[in-house]
C-alpha cells in the first residue's frame, strides 16, 4: 500500500513540475507493481504439493522416508518458491534429539510450467513419542520481492 502511496505522491509531484519523464516514470513503476502483485497471486495459487509418507507406525530405530512433490498446474513458471516442511521443535531440540533428519526438509527452486520439484528426507525414530510431520509452508512472490506470498 506504501508502494502506491509513494507512486500517488510522484504523481503529483510530475504533475506540479510539469515533468512528463518523471509521470512516465511513475506510470512504469504502478505498472509493475500491479503486474508483480498479480503474478505472486497467480503463482501461489497454482502450486500444490503432495507428500508420501508410508509408514505411519515405527519402532525406536526405524528409519521412516518422506517424499514431497511440489507440483506447478499452472501455465506460468513460478520463478522462485521456497517449500520447507515443519516437524516439531521439542523433538528435535531436545537433547538427545527424539528425531533426526537426514537429508534437507527445506527447497528453494524454480518450476516450470506443469513440471514438479521433489524434496526427499528420512526420520529416523530415536525415542518413543508421537510427532506430527508437516505442514508444509510455502513461500513464493515477485522477482522484486515487493508482494511475498505464503500459504501453509
Amino acid at each position: 500500500m506504501k508502494w502506491y502511496l509513494a507512486a500517488g505522491l510522484l504523481l503529483l509531484a510530475a504533475f506540479f513540475l510539469e515533468s512528463s519523464l518523471l509521470a512516465y516514470a511513475t506510470y512504469v513503476l504502478l505498472g509493475v507493481l500491479v503486474v508483480s502483485r498479480l503474478l505472486a497471486r497467480i503463482w501461489i495459487a497454482n502450486l500444490s504439493a503432495t507428500r508420501q509418507c508410508d509408514i505411519t507406525t515405527a519402532e525406536i530405530g526405524d528409519k521412516v522416508p518422506v517424499t514431497l512433490t511440489l507440483r506447478n498446474a499452472g501455465s506460468l513458471p513460478v520463478p522462485w518458491v521456497l517449500a520447507e516442511d515443519l516437524l516439531p521443535q521439542s523433538a528435535l531440540q531436545q537433547r538427545p534429539p527424539r528425531l533426526r533428519v537426514k537429508g534437507k526438509r527445506l527447497i528453494i527452486a524454480l518450476i516450470r510450467a506443469g513440471s514438479q520439484a521433489m524434496l526427499r528426507y528420512t526420520l529416523e525414530c530415536r525415542q518413543r513419542g508421537h510427532y506430527q510431520i508437516g505442514p508444509l509452508v510455502l513461500e513464493t512472490g515477485d522477482v522484486f520481492a515487493l508482494h511475498p506470498r505464503v500459504r501453509v
